[in-house]
């Protein structure tokens, strides 16, 4: 009875009787978790309907797609940094938001310009049709535009907001990459469900930001927020090449079939770091509010460390186990 009684005073000692860190936690996971359950649906079911050869193709043009989301890692990480200075300073993150969207409109552009120039070159490396990387271009222009209003939710800590748009982008994906499949489109079928799933999570986003819509702007000095950028960038750059590069350079020197069932196996592989990134996202919006108000943040952190490692050992047995 006493060691119960010591091990809930060390367990709350640790978490915090009312620590906002696990209940955010709670949320960002279970979202995390549906939206990597219809994520594995849409591998799962392209992987049986388009066959090794097809889905070796779609599990490298997903890869391309990872590499993009550097870029997008790093407008949201910088958007999510700069909304938890400002907190309440609602006038200023109206501001920051909609001058973050047009700009990277143009920027997007640019890119989605660039890309289709680059599909012939792309094609030939990794002997991919270059309808499909048509296809996928598209994504990039939204893809630039989803983290600003993303990350200005996690900012403003609304990971009940975040989660559901999180959960409806996986959602819609399966269900456009279905329909799509089904009405004869096969693999550009899957790779438009991409594109659709993240136009219409884009759209959504603004459900919980309505009121940053009409809301009169105050205009403030936001160049620090760009040099902030680059070592973000570097780091992300770096992380991302590590669970995508060998999908690249497999596509590049292996038949269609191996790369089909390459492609299937390492889905599992990320699976582990899928499934823990929510908890790197929660933290980062807790630190960065901490950071801003001069407080300590090394305990977020400690926890943080706790949740990854023990999620991480937990997928790790149950793939031995199987």
């Amino acid at each position: 009875f006493n060691l119960g009684n010591k091990m809930k005073k060390l367990i709350g000692k640790f978490f915090g009787e009312n620590s906002s860190l696990v209940k955010d936690n709670m949320v960002m996971l279970i979202a995390f978790s549906i939206g990597n359950v219809f994520a594995f649906l849409y591998h799962f079911y392209m992987g049986r309907v388009l066959g090794p050869s097809e889905y070796g193709s779609l599990g490298t043009i997903i890869a391309i797609v990872y590499l993009f989301n550097v870029f997008i890692l790093v407008i949201q990480t910088t958007v999510t940094k700069y909304v938890a200075k400002l907190r309440d300073e609602n006038e200023k993150i109206s501001y920051l938001m909609f001058r973050s969207l047009k700009i990277l409109f143009v920027w997007g552009l640019g890119a989605n310009l660039l890309f289709i120039l680059l599909t012939p070159f792309i094609s030939s490396f990794l002997h991919i049709k270059i309808s499909s990387l048509i296809f996928i271009s598209f994504f990039i222009l939204f893809a630039a535009l989803i983290p600003v209003t993303r990350g200005v939710l996690q900012g403003l800590q609304n990971f009940k907001g975040y989660g559901i748009n999180f959960v409806s982008e996986a959602f819609f994906k399966i269900v456009f990459g279905v329909l799509l499949v089904v009405l004869g489109f096969g693999l550009n079928g899957a790779i438009l469900a991409f594109v659709l799933s993240e136009i219409v999570a884009f759209f959504l986003t603004f459900i919980p930001l309505r009121k940053f819509i009409g809301l009169t702007k105050e205009r403030f000095y936001t160049h620090d927020m760009y040099r902030y950028t680059l070592p973000i960038l570097i780091t992300l750059l770096m992380i991302n090449t590590l669970y995508t590069i060998d999908i690249v350079l497999i596509k590049h020197f292996f038949d269609s079939i191996k790369v089909g069932y390459y492609a299937a196996i390492a889905i599992l592989g990320k699976a582990i770091y899928f499934g823990t990134f929510s908890i790197g996202q929660v933290m980062f919006s807790k630190v960065s509010n901490l950071y801003a108000n001069e407080e300590r943040s090394k305990h977020v952190m400690y926890k943080s460390l706790f949740f990854v490692l023990l999620a991480s050992a937990g997928v790790v047995a149950v793939y031995f186990l199987i």
